[in-house]
């Protein structure tokens, strides 16, 4: 099995190690950037880690070429800026749009997992990009959420948008919801950007795909008529396998669940999607 990692900044390195470590049928890695000496130094490195693995047999390329992402049966995507300070998320998404649009022109099959931000926006912009269909476009954000939830003490998932309006399916006191918006923020205040969280629930993702586990996670998917909504892309429990997205399940959502839809559609509708 083959994988490219769009972005070779911290989050799509760690994210292939990850992958390297655990996930047995991976045999070939992409390491794709604008910036070809720093793709080529991380697959250096990793297949150095590769072969401290033991799993030497895993080719491990760093490109600024799309060329060598042929035949990929998954493309995950970090490529895009991070939001600086004072800067809205609609001016982050006109920015990463153009970056998304971009590398979605080059794709013309294979399973995508989106990480750039805003998530649930540029997981959309992705699809129409590429012309693939929905069940092959899915945005991490849930995962990571959930495990910040847990990592409070609370029971249950996140649904909704990746960021501020997410939805806990089980009820969370007011407090506790203040802490979880503020735990990205804190993270990146201290040390520049979240790395280890993002690129496990990657990983759990690439596991989930490339074994066929048919595993329940909260991803960012294309809805068509799901939840009555159409024309986003929005975080709910979904079942991940080899073809993508398996299944879109639906829940009773809690109330909030809607007005997180409608900011994310506000932001599509911003971009002209």
């Amino acid at each position: 099995m083959k994988i490219t990692f769009i972005g070779a900044g911290r989050v799509g390195s760690a994210t292939a190690f990850s992958v390297i470590h655990a996930v047995d049928a991976v045999d070939k890695i992409v390491m794709l950037d604008l910036l070809a000496d720093l793709a080529k130094g991380e697959a250096e490195d990793l297949t150095h880690a590769a072969h401290a693995m033991e799993r030497g047999h895993v080719k491990i390329t760093g490109t600024n070429d799309y060329k060598e992402t042929k035949a990929s049966d998954i493309y995950v995507v970090t490529a895009g800026l991070a939001r600086k300070p004072g800067q809205t998320r609609e001016d982050l998404a006109k920015i990463n749009y153009k970056i998304i649009n971009a590398i979605g022109k080059n794709i013309k099959k294979g399973v995508i997992i989106t990480a750039t931000n805003p998530l649930d926006s540029m997981n959309y912009a992705m699809w129409k990009a590429t012309g693939l269909p929905r069940q092959k476009i899915i945005g991490m954000g849930g995962i990571l959420d959930t495990a910040r939830l847990h990592s409070l003490g609370y029971d249950g998932f996140i649904i909704g948008t990746h960021g501020l309006g997410m939805v806990p399916t089980e009820k969370v006191p007011a407090k506790a919801m203040k802490a979880l918006n503020n735990i990205a923020p804190e993270i990146i205040k201290r040390k520049g950007g979240t790395i280890y969280g993002p690129a496990i629930s990657l990983s759990r993702m690439i596991y989930a795909i490339i074994n066929d586990t048919n595993e329940v996670l909260p991803c960012s998917c294309i809805l068509d008529g799901e939840y009555g909504l159409e024309g986003l892309s929005i975080g709910v429990p979904a079942n991940l396998g080899r073809p993508g997205i398996q299944d879109i399940i639906e829940i009773d959502p809690p109330s909030a669940f809607n007005k997180s839809a409608e900011a994310i559609k506000s932001q599509i509708t911003a971009l002209g999607l």
